[in-house]
């Protein structure tokens, strides 16, 4: 499964529309985390994140070539976690 970006954009929208009042209580990371479980919950209902994330291509090769960066990591995390 690839993110594609109308998706990510209907998802920061929506999170957009969340009241300031009510993300008063959240701590960093508590947008990304929900931009992340906004996107699952329209993909694939019922899964968790981490297993929507698992079991699916959140990082496509397509978006490694468009983000060095992200292909470094993602090679290094190969390396690191002896993966073929």
């Amino acid at each position: 499964m690839i993110v594609y970006p109308e998706i990510m954009n209907c998802a920061i929208a929506y999170l957009n529309g969340i009241s300031e009042e009510k993300k008063t209580h959240w701590r960093p990371f508590d947008e990304q985390k929900a931009l992340v479980a906004t996107v699952v919950s329209v993909l694939k209902p019922g899964k968790t994140n981490t297993t929507s994330i698992a079991n699916n291509n959140w990082v496509s090769k397509q978006v490694q070539r468009q983000v060095p960066a992200l292909a470094n990591f993602v090679e290094f995390l190969r390396q690191l976690l002896e993966l073929s």
